[in-house]
């Protein structure tokens, strides 16, 4: 079976639009700074210290996952930066996609 692996993007990076509360599931981006990110699959973003899973995007809005990765859901500020990073899983998931052809 093919491992699916997250999508990343070479800089992106944009700010929050509004601030979000703990508990909100969409992530608005400063205008035209969704274009930078995926269109398509799902990737990981941060905010502060929270990873969260986008699991689409419309234009300037993220759908998305909170507290992914052991993170705890949190408040973020308008004006937050929101960044999409290599993380831990993704390196995981790529020793474990070697691993299964070198057996």
């Amino acid at each position: 079976m093919a491992t699916t692996f997250q999508q990343v993007a070479n800089n992106a990076i944009g700010t929050l639009d509004t601030t979000i509360s703990a508990s909100d599931t969409s992530v608005v981006l400063g205008s035209g700074e969704g274009a930078l990110f995926p269109s398509s699959g799902s990737f990981h973003i941060s905010i502060g210290t929270e990873i969260l899973i986008c699991t689409s995007r419309s234009s300037d809005t993220l759908t998305v996952s909170r507290a992914a990765e052991s993170t705890t859901a949190a408040i973020h500020t308008a004006g937050a930066i929101v960044a999409l990073n290599i993380i831990s899983k993704h390196i995981s998931d790529l020793n474990t996609a070697v691993n299964a052809v070198e057996t």
